[in-house]
């Protein structure tokens, strides 16, 4: 007998998954809350990317390397959800338009913020 399997969203924004692989057989008794397939999405990218930051931060901690990713995916956000709002602040100055510009601007900005947790802190 066929059954409709719905795959629950596994962040809040997300709109598609990649099947990965089923881990059961067809025909085989599934259990609720039981395994049934394997999904690939953005958060598992992102989380490739982060045991790629800490192989190359390694001073830096598991929470800080956390907060950085946050505040990359929110500007990251803001600015493919609001790109014109820059051009007007700026006044033309800056062009939202120049993916490549902006793609410039936003690594520059995100090394950065990847370096400075790196640095030694001051004790107070």
């Amino acid at each position: 007998m066929a059954v409709s399997v719905v795959m629950p969203a596994l962040e809040m924004a997300q709109e598609t998954g990649k099947l990965v692989s089923w881990l059961k057989q067809e025909g085989e008794h599934v259990r609720k809350g039981e395994m049934l397939l394997e999904v690939e999405t953005d958060k598992a990218v992102m989380e490739i990317f982060l045991k790629s930051l800490r192989a190359s931060l390694p001073q830096v901690s598991d929470a800080d390397l956390q907060w950085r990713m946050e505040f990359v995916w929110g500007a990251l956000a803001f600015i493919l959800c609001n790109p014109h709002t820059i051009a007007m602040q700026t006044h033309g100055a800056c062009n939202p338009v120049d993916a490549s510009k902006v793609l410039s601007e936003m690594i520059k900005f995100f090394s950065a913020g990847f370096r400075a947790a790196a640095l030694p802190r001051a004790v107070s």
